[in-house]
């Protein structure tokens, strides 16, 4: 596309006279204004630079750079001057950016290009429709399905002939779990070109999509689901140049989930009630009328309560004691694992037996007996802690805290990434507004393997000398003394929050902390004609941020998920609160097991993990006020450690510039009666 190098050619593209601008002149494009940033400009050209001549970039760029088409242009180039036709994998955490990407920055891209650039949206294969498995149901589901659910089948069936993608995302409906995974495609029972449904599979074209696409987009979630399943042969997407992480700052909450184990009585369930129900009136056995595996199932089940049930009362796991890291085996026999796989060997010779009379039933249990070898594997890896270096836990789970589930995560995921992505992969780009701490990305880069990777920190356009101030309160109690501090703290934030006529976000790491806050001051901001939202009650993140947007001048207590990935712009957001620094909860066995190898090697657990995750962390929540050039407003801190503690200054330098004031607390206290201790 044009004459010229590269980084010329980059140039023109983003330039004031360039495509980009003219095509954001059209109103067809959906913007009717362009504004060059040189920010844009310099990260589009680290990242050119990486596509052609390979490496591996991360590259940290503030609000407001326009991170996603400094990226998607140097695609544009690297697709047109590409020998092979593979693509390029963008991967994002929130659904958001992806929606983003595809609804606004690449149509836009198109528009400058003068060009379709395929994109496709990848899913995984359980999101779509198996054709086969859907007749098979249809025809059986007498035998596999309670009454209750047929009419859901049906629904199902009578979307076929119109269906696009054939997505469950496309149902007028959500189906049930018990439904569509008895219908949607699978790993282990596809039939490939032998089934008699292959051109018509869903899959199959939406494989055929993405194999023609220069750009394929998906979540985190399925790029490390498919980069765990390429270690063994069987990943999900198909094989591409490069791959570019956005939102990278999550990386390190989402990979090391596909390189462990979580290992739940309800899975398991869930395997067996696919051969036989727990009445024993339905399942794939009564289909066939096989009645030899009905008792060993039967007895299998009633070891399996029995097992967790003995886990439970081993480890003397409450709703008060929800967790317990093991340190070495349990005294608790595993009395699963070996039947599973003897159940599992007995299905596999019965697949064998079907194939040329039913091959559809077989393919179905070769399927469940792979599964079940599977799980009977994972449970003697964790019953024997037989991973090194991963981290063993057990803990209850579920609405009411009383459901054990087994877990082992590695606990340091860095030396995996090393080796399946960075080791494997030429090209790979990590980008997010937050990768720094006190500007260095070394912390970053070192906890995910990649220590030697090339880093830039590009600085964002906005004014926030301007646009933003950040108060910090201080003189009120440690947060260690967690009532003492909330009512301090509470009566310190009552005057700021009234003054304030925007939206105001208060953010916590806790959610006892944030109910007493609540209690404390709702009924004084609702007095002043504010709505109060409380994460948790009543309505769900996504309804609630809604409404937060269309009140205008609401008051938001949030917990984890509003500290990030969150975009409110205008009056709707005027006030962000950092009600205590981020610090992670040292009892959680991850990263108490991260943070006693640091120790064992030699380190400081607080300055080499504690500290810069709480920083990150910190800029994350930060980050949520100033979304745009005409956002204004304060970030109010009540936590004094930030600048009573020699580590506060890593916060402190972590901040944009911004002006600073800094606040004694008053002698005022809420009372205690009434706060829920």
């Amino acid at each position: 596309m044009g004459q010229g190098t590269l980084e010329e050619q980059v140039r023109d593209f983003f330039g004031p006279d360039g495509p980009l601008a003219r095509a954001t002149s059209q109103t067809g494009a959906g913007i009717i204004s362009y504004e060059y940033r040189l920010q844009q400009v310099q990260m589009a050209e680290a990242v050119a630079r990486i596509l052609f001549d390979g490496g591996h970039l991360a590259v940290e760029a503030g609000t407001g750079v326009g991170k996603s088409l400094a990226y998607l242009v140097p695609c544009l180039f690297f697709a047109e001057a590409a020998e092979e036709n593979r693509p390029v994998v963008i991967s994002t955490y929130t659904i958001s950016l992806q929606e983003q990407l595809l609804g606004k920055d690449i149509p836009l891209l198109q528009a400058a290009a003068g060009r379709k650039v395929p994109a496709v949206l990848a899913k995984g294969r359980n999101n779509y429709l198996c054709l086969r498995r859907l007749s098979a149901a249809m025809r059986a589901q007498h035998d596999l399905l309670p009454q209750m659910r047929h009419g859901e089948l049906h629904r199902i069936n009578e979307r076929v002939d119109s269906a696009q993608e054939g997505s469950r995302q496309e149902l007028p409906f959500i189906p049930s779990a018990e439904v569509w995974e008895l219908v949607c495609c699978e790993q282990d029972n596809c039939l490939g070109q032998k089934c008699r449904f292959y051109e018509r599979c869903f899959f199959v074209k939406a494989r055929r999509r993405l194999a023609a696409a220069d750009l394929i987009i998906v979540n985190h979630h399925l790029f490390f689901a498919d980069l765990a399943l390429s270690i063994r042969a069987r990943g999900i997407l198909p094989r591409y140049s490069a791959a570019i992480l956005d939102e990278a700052h999550q990386i390190p909450r989402v990979a090391p989930d596909y390189f462990g184990l979580r290992i739940s009585q309800a899975a398991l369930e869930y395997w067996a009630g696919r051969l036989l129900s727990k009445d024993e009136k339905r399942g794939l056995l009564v289909t066939l009328r096989e009645a030899d595996l009905v008792p060993e199932i039967r007895a299998w089940r009633s070891a399996l309560d029995r097992l967790f049930r003995e886990i439970t009362e081993e480890l003397k796991l409450s709703p008060e004691r929800t967790h317990v890291r093991l340190m070495s085996p349990m005294r608790v026999e595993n009395a699963v694992s070996d039947p599973l796989a003897q159940m599992s060997r007995k299905l596999a010779k019965l697949a064998g037996r079907l194939d040329t009379i039913a091959p559809e039933m077989a393919v179905e249990l070769r399927a469940l007996a792979l599964r079940g070898q599977e799980m009977a594997l994972s449970l003697e890896h964790f019953f024997n802690m037989g991973l090194d270096d991963y981290v063993y836990w057990v803990e209850l789970e579920g609405v009411r805290k009383d459901l054990p589930v087994l877990h082992a995560l590695p606990i340091e995921v860095g030396p995996i990434l090393q080796q399946e992505l960075f080791g494997r992969l030429e090209r790979v780009i990590l980008s997010s507004a937050t990768l720094s701490v006190a500007g260095r990305m070394d912390y970053f880069c070192r906890r995910l393997g990649a220590d030697c990777m090339e880093k830039l920190i590009i600085g964002s356009p906005f004014r926030y000398e301007q646009q933003m101030q950040v108060i910090v309160i201080r003189g009120l109690p440690d947060p260690s003394d967690e009532n003492v501090f909330t009512r301090k703290a509470a009566c310190a934030l009552r005057p700021l929050l009234l003054s304030e006529k925007g939206g105001v976000f208060v953010l916590f790491t806790s959610s006892r902390m944030m109910h007493q806050f609540a209690e404390l001051l709702a009924e004084d901001i609702r007095r002043n004609g504010r709505t109060v939202h409380v994460q948790g009650q009543e309505i769900g993140r996504d309804v609630m941020l809604q409404r937060f947007r269309t009140d205008g001048n609401a008051i938001l207590f949030g917990l984890d998920s509003f500290w990030m990935g969150v975009d409110v712009q205008g009056p709707a957001l005027r006030m962000v609160v950092i009600v205590r620094l981020p610090f992670a909860v040292p009892d959680q066995p991850p990263v108490r097991a991260l943070m006693d190898r640091i120790h064992e090697r030699g380190g400081d657990p607080f300055m080499e993990f504690a500290l810069p995750e709480a920083v990150l962390k910190f800029r994350q929540g930060v980050g949520r006020l100033i979304r745009s050039a005409y956002d204004e407003g304060r970030v109010v801190i009540l936590d004094g450690r930030i600048v009573d503690r020699r580590y506060g200054r890593y916060f402190l330098q972590s901040l944009p510039e911004c002006r600073i004031e800094i606040r004694q607390a008053t002698d005022l206290d809420y009372p205690t009666e009434g706060v829920t201790g």
